[in-house]
């Protein structure tokens, strides 16, 4: 797993090469072992990443430096643009940015797949379905399959 010099390193990198430099020291950072869902998450008001741990943990250091790019590019695009909140989040101009930061688009840069996952079933057949949409169709949640509209079942 990276250290934070590393991290910090690929953070920094990433803000010059997106031309946000003033954007590096407000950028805060942690790690989340309760946050499985995704490999990392940007907010883009506070300027925080927050990390999977357990994800991370599981990761190639080349996945967990494209997850950190990934994200410092969702914090480059806000910084840089008046209209972010109007724009998608993983739009021409993030892509742009997330490809000048160094981060590849596409499933190359998706961990999701190192996460806890269950099976389910429909009309289709078998799926995969995330272990938190497990636990809540075992709660009583109620989940339609995209493709035949039949309820997923576990």
């Amino acid at each position: 797993m990276l250290n934070e010099e590393q991290i910090e390193a690929i953070i920094f990198n990433a803000c010059m090469k997106m031309g946000c430099r003033e954007l590096y020291p407000e950028i805060e950072w942690s790690f989340n072992h309760r946050f499985t869902s995704q490999a990392g998450n940007a907010n883009m008001v506070s300027k925080f990443i927050q990390f999977s741990s357990k994800l991370f943990m599981v990761a190639t250091a080349a996945q967990q430096e494209d997850v950190i790019r990934h994200e410092v590019a969702h914090l480059g695009h806000s910084f840089l643009s008046d209209n972010w909140r109007n724009e998608r989040h993983h739009g021409k101009e993030w892509e742009r940015l997330a490809l000048l930061a160094g981060a590849p688009l596409g499933a190359n840069s998706d961990i999701k797949s190192l996460a806890p996952t269950k099976k389910a079933y429909c009309k289709c057949g078998e799926m995969v379905i995330s272990k938190n949409r497990h636990t809540r169709i075992k709660r009583g949640a109620r989940y339609l399959c995209g493709a035949c509209e039949t309820e997923i079942n576990l």
